[in-house]
């Protein structure tokens, strides 16, 4: 089970542990259902060992469990504000695990808080930190991190109290899957959740597209002064204005992590095999073809660039009809190029195809 976890700085992936932490998992899993954590500020900070997050208040001492908010919210019977402890065996000299943060370090106080450790070795991560740590509550583990956000956070500037000296947020919580059943009158929650959402947003912005999934800047309980975001561009006295190569690569990169993030998405529901795939080089796309051309049609057309090619028109799977498109797989580069440039509009079966590089990662 895997959760996708956007901040100001990128994304992770964090894959949850449902069989030693089944309770603050499925806790977890609702609170980011509801997108508790939008908006939510990395307030704790402790080089090389942790970095903290899930208190609304950005003070340590707030935040509670899905049945709080519920009772809390709608008014129903008074519900327990945490969570008991779940610890289990885990290495606590690892970097990116996910762990339950206690409310002033008491016992069985999980509530919405968690940290995720930002080094790795002795003296790093919880590693004799703090004997609470023992039994903390390992719930989940970051298992891609492209944009480097640990280690961005990691190396942020401190106050003397370890806040941050620019913000870096939750944006927004992403659970492709969720397991387990939702709690009575869960809807009527996100209902709710979504009307405030919308009402901060147009607080904040009167020209915000609201309609767009919109994002939360920061808890209305937060009781800490905002600063400057780490993801913006903090300009310098005597500094120029950004070049057009300057505002060109940045386009480019911001294009290439949002590529990437959706390519990430894709992979955890099954739709890629790997989010780092590419295209194979020496497969064509072949469309606009005639129902009427075969698989040996086009082998015997396009075996003039390569005798060993492979053709494969795609078919309904009910019918068996042709869908008028096909792959021709070649053995090297050089004859996949030459068969692009060579057949691009040429004439099959009274029909003018159209020929292009594959980008179907599954070919």
């Amino acid at each position: 089970m895997s959760v996708l976890i956007s901040t100001t700085v990128g994304d992770i992936v964090v894959d949850l542990r449902l069989t030693t932490a089944p309770s603050f998992s499925r806790n977890f899993l609702k609170l980011c259902k509801a997108r508790y954590y939008d908006g939510h500020l990395f307030f704790n900070v402790i080089p090389n060992r942790f970095a903290q997050t899930g208190d609304p208040t950005g003070t340590g001492s707030g935040g509670c469990s899905v049945p709080a908010l519920l009772s809390a919210l709608l008014s129903t019977d008074p519900a327990p504000r945490f969570i008991a402890d779940e610890p289990s065996t885990y290495d606590m000299q690892a970097k990116g695990l996910l762990l339950a943060s206690k409310v002033c370090g008491l016992a069985h106080s999980n509530g919405s808080q968690f940290m995720v450790t930002t080094g790795s070795g002795p003296g790093n991560a919880v590693h004799d930190y703090n004997t609470s740590f023992k039994t903390a509550t390992h719930f989940a583990t970051v298992v891609e991190d492209e944009d480097g956000v640990l280690e961005k956070i990691n190396s942020l500037f401190l106050d003397g109290g370890g806040r941050p000296l620019t913000d870096v947020r939750v944006e927004r919580t992403h659970v492709l899957h969720d397991p387990f059943p939702d709690p009575p009158n869960f809807d009527e929650l996100l209902g709710k959740l979504e009307a405030a959402f919308k009402e901060a947003g147009k607080k904040v912005d009167e020209d915000w597209d609201l309609e767009s999934s919109p994002l939360q800047r920061k808890p209305r309980e937060e009781k800490l002064e905002v600063r400057v975001s780490a993801a913006e561009k903090i300009e310098v006295e005597g500094e120029g204005e950004e070049t057009e190569e300057q505002r060109v690569e940045r386009e480019a990169e911001d294009k290439r992590k949002e590529a990437k993030s959706r390519a990430v998405v894709l992979e955890m529901l099954g739709d890629i095999h790997s989010a780092d795939g590419k295209p194979p080089e020496n497969v064509l796309f072949v469309c606009k073809l005639n129902p009427v051309t075969s698989d040996e049609d086009l082998e015997l057309i396009f075996s003039r660039f390569d005798q060993g090619c492979k053709c494969e028109i795609q078919r309904d799977h009910l019918t068996g009809d042709s869908l008028n498109y096909a792959f021709v797989e070649f053995g090297t580069k050089a004859a996949c190029t030459e068969a692009y440039f060579k057949m691009n509009n040429a004439l099959i079966d009274d029909r003018r195809i159209k020929v292009d590089f594959s980008q179907s990662v599954a070919k």
